[in-house]
């Protein structure tokens, strides 16, 4: 079953749209052309509510738009946050060369959550999605795609734990399971998907049922 991973916000893949150093779009986040007024509120969300975000995402469920303000005005702004941690303080600026500048008026906790997933980290962890979810269940407020806040550590763990697994079953694990970063994941060329393809679906010695492919 195919997963693609072009979400898109504005018209524009969100990789691009929010920016990162390998991106300069006409809308970024990356680059401060979309920020934050100074009277927006701080970056509420649990981790639990970031990760449903990204599943209603693959799942091509609406989550709503994103209202912005475009000015030039000499206006207190921040920026988003790319590693969050509680309680850190914000830097504000004025936009005293009166570039034009983005602001977010509402969607704020989406874009900060998708920006903190696909770019930065939460408390030192980042956003991994497990390659072999995805299948469909019979209560449809069940995750399907399934996002999990980690640290390096405990990632490496999980696929450790993946591989001994499906050793001990015999190439028939009860739930074949795999993480990897959503940002390296985003990065990848056509042909290190398919490398990628390739290695879990002999590592894991997975069966023709529970085999997931990562569509470029």
């Amino acid at each position: 079953m195919a997963r693609r991973f072009d979400i898109v916000w504005q018209g524009e893949p969100v990789k691009e749209a929010l920016g990162d150093e390998h991106h300069e779009p006409s809308q970024s986040v990356s680059n401060d052309e979309v920020v934050l007024p100074a009277i927006q509120r701080d970056f509420i969300w649990e981790e639990e509510k970031a990760e449903k975000l990204f599943d209603s995402i693959m799942r091509k469920y609406p989550i709503g738009i994103a209202l912005l303000w475009e000015t030039y005005e000499d206006i207190q702004y921040r920026s988003f946050i790319r590693d969050f941690k509680a309680g850190q303080p914000h830097a504000y600026r004025d936009n005293t060369q009166r570039r034009r500048l983005k602001l977010v008026l509402d969607g704020q906790q989406r874009l900060q959550a998708l920006y903190i997933g696909l770019f930065g980290s939460r408390e030192g962890k980042r956003l991994f999605f497990d390659v072999l979810s995805g299948d469909s269940s019979d209560d449809v407020a069940e995750e399907r795609f399934l996002f999990y806040f980690l640290t390096p550590e405990e990632a490496q763990e999980w696929n450790e734990a993946a591989d001994e697994e499906a050793r001990r079953m015999e190439g028939d694990p009860s739930s074949p399971s795999w993480v990897i970063r959503v940002g390296d994941l985003f990065a990848m060329t056509a042909r290190e998907k398919k490398d990628l393809v390739k290695r879990l679906e002999t590592d894991l010695q997975l069966t023709a049922d529970s085999r997931v492919f990562v569509s470029t």
